[in-house]
C-alpha cells in the first residue's frame, strides 16, 4: 500500500528538540499536516471539543 509522503521543519527549536516534545505530546505515526498557520483554527477546534492543543 503506498502513500503520499512529505518533509516538515519544526519552526520551534532543532529537530532534536522539537521532536522529542512532539513524542512526549502523544504522536502516533498518524498525523496530519496542514500548509500554512492554522494555530487559531485549531484551538477553536480542540476548545469546542474539549481536549488538548500542544503546539510543538
Amino acid at each position: 500500500m503506498e502513500g503520499p509522503n512529505g518533509m516538515f521543519r519544526f519552526d520551534s527549536g532543532s529537530v532534536e528538540t522539537s521532536y522529542q516534545s512532539w513524542c512526549a505530546a502523544g504522536a502516533t505515526h498518524h498525523a496530519a499536516l496542514l500548509p500554512g498557520l492554522r494555530e487559531r483554527e485549531l484551538k477553536a477546534a480542540t476548545t469546542a471539543l474539549g481536549i488538548e492543543l500542544r503546539k510543538v
